[in-house]
């Protein structure tokens, strides 16, 4: 049984890790408005949604999910603290500030018996406020980028897949209402935000994360279709709510194509 035990938990570690490298990788070259979408994607709850949903009941899931939506609320406020502090301020009282939101949201967040309807409001009226709090914060200057440690991604991808499979595991003795919220803890945000403020600097770190901000909705969309399925069976719901969120995504894409296309399109009648 111990063997077993340490066997589920090196896989649930290596799972995200796997995931959250990739991530990493790619929201690093893919500048503030690519890293943004990236960074919304549910990539640290996502796997410990599948990694619950192999341990858990349809219904600890589908009440697991519908805290994770309202605990966005908190995410959503901890993203525009980074906005709000990453060009003023260093990598430590950055995380410090940013963090210090989160948990204060959430403090309130865990008080509250949540429905559908009450968690849309609260996460509507903190993405409202979110984006207008970032207006002009979207396009960051890019400062040089410093050398690289070897050990830096592997060590915040550890740090991800320990707290994510720590979750999952607890997630019987924490119950419904912090499994959900802990799942959404902003571990991946995080790891994000101390390598691109390390490489790229604060404005590009602001930047990438009120993109991020722009493109939770899809993140938000996933959770909730996870909440509404998944009592019709787990799989469904999973692969539903990944599809959501890719579908955000990439109507997320095309509409900045064609608003590229149309600012192309009056440069040329301009010059013309």
């Amino acid at each position: 049984m111990l063997d077993a035990f340490w066997l589920a938990l090196l896989v649930k570690i290596l799972a995200t890790v796997s995931v959250v490298l990739l991530a990493s990788v790619a929201a690093e070259r893919g500048g503030p408005f690519w890293g943004g979408l990236i960074c919304s994607l549910p990539l640290g709850a996502g796997p410990g949604y599948v990694l619950l949903a192999l341990q858990a009941t349809p219904g600890f899931v589908a009440a697991s999910a519908l805290n994770s939506f309202a605990a966005t609320a908190a995410v959503n406020l901890f993203l525009v603290a980074v906005v709000k502090l990453a060009p003023r301020c260093t990598i430590v009282p950055l995380l410090a500030g940013a963090l210090g939101v989160w948990l204060a949201a959430v403090l309130v967040i865990r008080e509250i018996a949540w429905t559908p309807l009450t968690a849309t409001a609260a996460v509507l009226a903190t993405f409202l406020i979110g984006v207008r709090l970032t207006r002009g914060a979207t396009a960051g200057v890019v400062a040089a980028t410093p050398p690289r440690s070897r050990l830096d991604l592997p060590l915040r991808a550890l740090a991800t897949g320990l707290v994510v499979a720590g979750i999952v595991t607890a997630s019987q003795a924490i119950g419904t209402r912090m499994t959900g919220i802990l799942l959404v803890f902003p571990i991946v945000l995080v790891s994000f935000v101390i390598v691109i403020h390390g490489r790229l600097g604060g404005a590009a770190a602001a930047a990438t994360m009120a993109n991020g901000l722009r493109a939770m909705p899809g993140f938000c969309l996933a959770l909730m279709t996870l909440h509404v399925l998944a009592p019709s069976g787990l799989v469904l719901a999973l692969c539903s709510a990944l599809g959501a969120s890719l579908a955000y995504v990439l109507a997320v894409m095309a509409w900045r194509a064609s608003a590229s296309s149309q600012v192309r399109n009056r440069a040329t009648v301009r010059s013309s």
